[in-house]
């Protein structure tokens, strides 16, 4: 059991929180949850409208989407041939 923290960035259009969450490595050092999931692939960058990021910025979060999905690491490990959030919510709308 860790402990974990959160900062509510601001809340969607359905009453959703968006946050930023993160554990403690070291004293004063944090490991935040989304660049960690962004690193091994087991999340995308939403760049749709209402989408929110983090201390670094979309920019940042798609450089580590990107070097997971040249690494094929989680769902890029079968490539680029998958359907996105987005690409999944404008076909279901």
């Amino acid at each position: 059991g860790r402990t974990a923290w959160a900062r509510i960035l601001r809340k969607d259009q359905y009453g959703r929180a968006v946050a930023e969450v993160w554990t403690r490595r070291l004293l004063f050092s944090r490991k935040y949850l989304d660049e960690e999931m962004l690193l091994k692939g087991y999340a995308e960058v939403y760049a749709g409208g209402g989408a929110v990021y983090g201390r670094l910025g979309i920019d940042s979060y798609k450089q580590m989407m990107d070097s997971a999905r040249s690494g094929r690491l989680g769902i890029w490990k079968d490539g680029h041939n998958r359907e996105s959030a987005a690409e999944f919510k404008a076909r279901v709308k």
